[in-house]
């Protein structure tokens, strides 16, 4: 998926992937991390001490948003990123990709 939008720009110029943590699923460096087994473990361990470095990719319906922290009873999530910096409210989020009627 591929996401070119004047809110992905400005998330990328605020966040950046934290590759300290590796994912089984998703190349190295890209900072992104499946929803189901050993990456959904590292999720809930950083997600425990550090929750404030964890987004999470949902489909809200009318498109894809980067939405901060981990979310999984509200929306239903696509994958989650790990940055470097903490986000500071948990409202934040980002339209990634508009769906079109």
């Amino acid at each position: 998926m591929t996401f070119n939008t004047e809110e992905y720009k400005e998330f990328l110029s605020k966040y950046t992937y934290d590759n300290d943590f590796e994912s089984v699923e998703y190349e190295e460096g890209s900072g992104r991390f499946e929803v189901y087994g050993d990456d959904l473990l590292t999720i809930d361990r950083l997600n425990r001490n550090t929750p404030q470095k964890i987004w999470t990719l949902v489909d809200k319906g009318d498109g894809i948003y980067l939405v901060a922290g981990k979310h999984n009873q509200e929306y239903i999530p696509l994958s989650f990123y790990i940055t470097n910096e903490f986000w500071k409210d948990n409202k934040e989020e980002y339209l990634l990709k508009k769906h079109s009627l």
